[in-house]
């Protein structure tokens, strides 16, 4: 067992916080807030993770233990979602690492493993409500799979509680909400969402080391499941899932139910493809565990449905990426059904891409932003809504223009 460090010993308080996002915007690299760690070392550590997971979702242990700083493999740990898992094989002696490294990734897991039990009475919670009004939810993402498909809930950490409703249920959610305390934020539209906070919840982070225990979390309320990669791709019309026979109950509470099994790949595939920030390692494993964990899982039954959604060409980049990580989880004649349905420009992109690497961290290419953009046309309707993103209040675009002019001078805009 590595040694144990407190479970506030990465503890920052808010101002301590918003000065290392202040310093990321001036550095031109908005999303990089750790002074501590290169960008360098970050990148040599991923695929070392790579490697593990490779080993362990394949043979069942690692030969080859983690080296590195303690540090870089911890932020490696937080940016990649890997953290807690890690601290669980090392934890059961699936994988090798020093003492100082095991420190971390076993406070990871530790953290994230308390998050998860209150995470978990919180969603409960919040379905139980919305059903005795009469206002049925479909769990997605993390919350359903922390339990369907890992091992321990402990390792697959997460930050909203993503619950999807009847468009007209809506109003009636919203009420209920209300009156558990929290208050309405942001609103996205692919896919058409409210985020939901306490009223009294801080705003930042405990830490910017992982997945803190006291971390913000939120509702994520959607009334859809339809999703596109930016402002000119299309949509792809998941809503097509919600056949009765593409959900089961949810193991927490008979409130809710989940995607079952072939559909939620479909759902975990896309949203892991739909931009690249998106596309961790932790997701791909996510899909790999969620595949090979079914004995009975469908491949026809996936096909069916990526069709009748058009989400085929969608789930190409996250499973041909998993495919990569875990060999044998993805049968070639659905790659390839997949693949065929891609527009050449995103297997371009695609192809240069590996599990460690694919996740966008720092910046997204010009060719990487627009890859799945169809028309001239659409690429300016994306240009002008990148510029002013709908939704967002005027008191919100001078922080955007802000980090833009500190990327523009730093030369991190885009290549």
């Amino acid at each position: 067992m590595p040694n144990s460090l407190p479970l506030d010993a990465f503890d920052l308080g808010a101002d301590a916080v918003r000065g290392r996002f202040d310093w990321a915007v001036r550095q031109g690299h908005p999303h990089w807030l750790w002074p501590d760690t290169t960008i360098e070392a970050w990148q040599a550590v991923l695929p070392q993770f790579e490697g593990v997971a490779r080993q362990v979702l394949t043979g069942g242990y690692a030969g080859e233990p983690l080296r590195g700083r303690p540090g870089d493999i911890g932020v490696a740990g937080y940016t990649s979602g890997m953290g807690p898992l890690l601290g669980a094989w090392l934890r059961h002696g699936l994988i090798g690492a020093s003492a100082s490294v095991g420190a971390i990734l076993e406070l990871q897991y530790r953290h994230n493993g308390l998050r998860m039990e209150a995470m978990a009475r919180r969603a409960v919670a919040v379905v139980d409500a919305l059903a005795l009004s009469g206002v049925a939810t479909v769990v997605l993402k993390g919350m359903d799979t922390a339990w369907s498909v890992f091992p321990d809930p402990a390792t697959r950490p997460l930050s909203d509680l993503d619950l999807l409703i009847d468009p007209s249920d809506e109003p009636a959610a919203n009420e209920i909400l209300r009156g558990m305390g929290l208050v309405p934020g942001g609103v996205g539209r692919y896919p058409p969402a409210r985020n939901w906070r306490k009223a009294d919840a801080p705003s930042t982070p405990r830490t910017l080391a992982f997945v803190h225990r006291s971390d913000p979390w939120s509702v994520d309320l959607q009334t859809s499941l339809n999703r596109r990669y930016s402002y000119g791709a299309p949509v792809i019309e998941l809503d097509r899932l919600l056949a009765a026979a593409a959900l089961e109950p949810w193991s927490l509470s008979p409130s809710a139910r989940t995607l079952a099994a072939e559909a939620r790949v479909v759902h975990l595939a896309c949203h892991a493809s739909c931009g690249l920030e998106s596309l961790t390692l932790l997701r791909m494993v996510e899909l790999a565990i969620a595949i090979r964990g079914r004995a009975s899982f469908g491949w026809d039954r996936f096909t069916e449905l990526g069709e009748r959604t058009g989400a085929l060409a969608m789930t190409y980049p996250a499973l041909r990426l998993t495919e990569q990580l875990v060999p044998g989880t993805v049968p070639q004649e659905v790659l390839g059904l997949c693949e065929r349905e891609v527009p050449a420009r995103v297997r371009r992109v695609i192809e240069l891409l590996a599990p460690h690497n694919a996740q966008r961290v720092l910046r997204c290419s010009l060719e990487e932003r627009f890859m799945w953009t169809p028309t001239p046309l659409r690429r300016l309707l994306q240009i002008v809504r990148e510029l002013h993103p709908p939704g967002l209040t005027v008191l919100a675009l001078p922080a955007i223009y802000r980090a833009r002019a500190w990327r523009l001078l730093r030369g991190t805009l885009t290549r």
